[in-house]
């Protein structure tokens, strides 16, 4: 194992990391690289309450006397379960989608390109609408 070559290589990435948290920071500078940062936000704020929401639910491991809250849920039908799976599959599709969209809107303007926040607000947007369905089936049925 060849230990100089392991070190230059570590440095190599470590300058591409830090190069890269230069470019996010140069895109604040401009309105769509606000915004991207609140899509972003938006989504992974979205992703989490989605995953909180859903552990409000009866599981195997949680029957019995152990409960995290005072409501208790009904157990999920197959129905439900088919369309919660729907739900978070469309949903991170959408959110991997944005996020790649925004980055590539953060590239483009700091290449000097036009900006076409178009797409990106089409994911995000699309993306949030299908967590906070999903967030709101989940709260209905429990």
């Amino acid at each position: 194992m060849n230990l100089d070559k392991l070190g230059k290589q570590l440095r190599s990435e470590w300058r591409d990391y830090v190069a890269d948290f230069r470019d996010i920071i140069e895109a604040l500078h401009h309105a769509e690289g606000w915004v991207t940062l609140g899509l972003v936000l938006g989504v992974i704020a979205v992703i989490a309450v989605w995953f909180i929401t859903g552990l409000g639910f009866d599981q195997v491991t949680l029957t019995g006397s152990i409960r995290l809250t005072d409501r208790s849920c009904n157990p999920v039908t197959n129905f439900s379960g088919v369309l919660l799976f729907i739900d978070a599959v469309m949903m991170f599709l959408l959110g991997i989608m944005a996020i790649g969209e925004m980055l590539l809107l953060l590239d483009r303007v700091r290449k000097g390109f036009p900006s076409q926040p178009r797409q990106v607000a089409v994911l995000a947007i699309s993306m949030l609408i299908v967590g906070v369905a999903g967030i709101v089936y989940m709260r209905a049925i429990c």
